[in-house]
C-alpha cells in the first residue's frame, strides 16, 4: 500500500483544526494515522461532540459545483457517527477560506479520484456533496 500523506498534509490538517477549535471553543482528539477519521471535536467536559474529517484543496470553494469524497471514507464516518450518536463533520480548507458541512447518509455517487499518479487505487466510488451545503467558518 502506498501512503501519500506527508508532513505538509499533517501541518495543513493541524492548521485547520486550530481554526476550528478557536472558532468553536472546543478541543480536538486526533485519531491515529490511517484511521477512518481525522479526529473528534471535544466539548469542555472532554465528551465527543462530533467525528471530523479534514481536507485541504488548492482551489477556491466555488470552482466546482460539488465536493468529491471517497464513498468508503464517507461510509466509515457515517458508521462512526451513528454508533456514537454524534454528527459527522467535514472541514475543507480552500484557498479562499475554511468551509464545513454536516455529512448526510446519502449523496449521489460515481467513480472519481486522481489519475495523475498512475495508481489504479486512486480511482474509486465517490460521493458528491453539493457545495451549497457548505458554510464558511
Amino acid at each position: 500500500m502506498v501512503i501519500y500523506e506527508t508532513e505538509a498534509d499533517r501541518a495543513n490538517e493541524s492548521a485547520i483544526f486550530g481554526t476550528v477549535t478557536r472558532k468553536y471553543n472546543c478541543k480536538v482528539e486526533p485519531c491515529e494515522q490511517l484511521s477512518y477519521a481525522d479526529g473528534y471535536l471535544l466539548y469542555e467536559d472532554e465528551s465527543r461532540g462530533a467525528v471530523v474529517e479534514v481536507k485541504k484543496r488548492n482551489n477556491a470553494h466555488n470552482k466546482y459545483p460539488t465536493y468529491m469524497l471517497s464513498a468508503n471514507k464517507h461510509s466509515n464516518l457515517i458508521d462512526i457517527s451513528t454508533s456514537q450518536n454524534i454528527p459527522a463533520l467535514l472541514f475543507v480548507g480552500f484557498t479562499d477560506g475554511i468551509y464545513a458541512t454536516k455529512l448526510k447518509s446519502e449523496y449521489p455517487t460515481a467513480k472519481g479520484g486522481r489519475r495523475d499518479r498512475n495508481n489504479p487505487l486512486d480511482v474509486e466510488d465517490c460521493i458528491y456533496i453539493p457545495m451549497n451545503e457548505f458554510r464558511e467558518i
